[in-house]
């Protein structure tokens, strides 16, 4: 499993499942723990086999009694193949209700943190930024040190993430300092930065990143728009350019195109 991903979400690997307040324990363990591990990966391959693991766990034809966990993590499975498959689709809500319908079922057979999660991540990804606020602060009541239930809240509040001030911003920082590794906060601040003009916000961050995981891809991607905005064109083109061969096939390797077509 990449290392860089260790930390994310589900702790469950160097946790003992029934002592962590964001796991309840059962028969499925071992499958949660697979799914879990699959679905940590992030990456297309390997969170589609986890769906072929648990799917017929949680069928509901063939199974009324599923496990609440593995709901919720399919759920989550569904959402990340949605952006990572379907970007700019207009059936993307589409497929995003039917993560929402999944978590719901979830929640209605345990309300636990990960079904929370799973349902504030539902909420958040169709727009229901007040329902994900909600659903992600009850959550984070039962699992306080979980990085990721802070990082749905910090993306469903008011303000700006990159301004440590604003609700989101003091949210999207929680997140960071409950794991530095965490990639998700340190990438969404580094482009609200860019985007709002922060220049040196965007700079610290991108230390952080390149401190947290050195050789993590996109961090070229990252580099290369702040060249863009706030040092050499020419430099930042060249370095977004690169990262475009390197990972050509990737939703920011389609931002590029968007973003050089237009100058």
């Amino acid at each position: 499993m990449n290392k860089i991903y260790a930390g994310i979400i589900l702790t469950l690997l160097s946790l003992q499942i029934g002592t962590n307040p964001l796991f309840s324990q059962g028969k499925n363990d071992e499958l949660f723990k697979k799914a879990a591990e699959l679905y940590m990966s992030r990456d297309i391959p390997s969170m589609k086999r986890a769906l072929v693991l648990i799917e017929p766990e949680t069928n509901i034809l063939f199974n009324k009694n599923a496990d609440s966990r593995l709901i919720a993590i399919q759920s989550l499975i569904y959402i990340h193949l949605n952006q990572l498959e379907t970007m700019l689709s207009p059936d993307q809500a589409e497929y995003f209700n039917v993560s929402l319908q999944l978590s719901e079922r979830a929640v209605s057979i345990e309300r636990n943190a990960i079904t929370l999660m799973a349902l504030a991540k539902s909420y958040l990804v169709l727009g229901k930024f007040d329902e994900a606020l909600k659903t992600a602060e009850e959550a984070i009541q039962s699992a306080p040190k979980e990085a990721e239930l802070w990082y749905i809240a910090a993306s469903a509040s008011p303000g700006s993430i990159s301004d440590s001030g604003s609700p989101a911003g003091e949210k999207m920082v929680k997140a960071i300092n409950l794991n530095p590794k965490f990639i998700w906060p340190l990438e969404d601040i580094i482009q609200d930065a860019i985007k709002n003009r922060r220049k040196e916000v965007a700079m610290v961050y991108l230390a952080k990143l390149e401190q947290a995981v050195p050789d993590f891809k996109r961090l070229a991607f990252h580099k290369g728009l702040f060249q863009y905005n706030f040092g050499s064109r020419k430099a930042g083109i060249e370095l977004l350019q690169e990262y475009m061969k390197s990972d050509p096939e990737s939703i920011q390797a389609e931002k590029i195109s968007m973003l050089l077509a237009s100058k």
